[in-house]
């Protein structure tokens, strides 16, 4: 949870403050993009599939193995590079 949160708020994308589950909510609306948007993007960018239809503006991202969750922030990359 702590790189994933790390990761994400260093590329710009806020992580709601101290989650205790077992995922973040993510904020994609620095990227001029919705929730749902981003979640499009991500899975066209590296075929992971995170939840964005819990709100106009965040996605849960599931915490998972060190693999996944660097397949995760690949697609991230990606999507972060090209601005949405």
């Amino acid at each position: 949870r702590a790189s994933l949160t790390a990761f994400f708020n260093g590329v710009g994308l806020p992580v709601a403050p101290d989650p205790q589950g077992n995922y973040i909510m993510v904020d994609t609306a620095p990227l001029g993009i919705n929730a749902a948007s981003f979640s499009e993007k991500i899975f066209e960018a590296g075929h992971v599939l995170i939840r964005g239809d819990f709100s106009p503006r965040h996605v849960r991202v599931s915490i998972g193995t060190a693999d996944e969750n660097a397949r995760v922030m690949d697609a991230v990359r990606r999507v972060v590079r090209r601005k949405g």
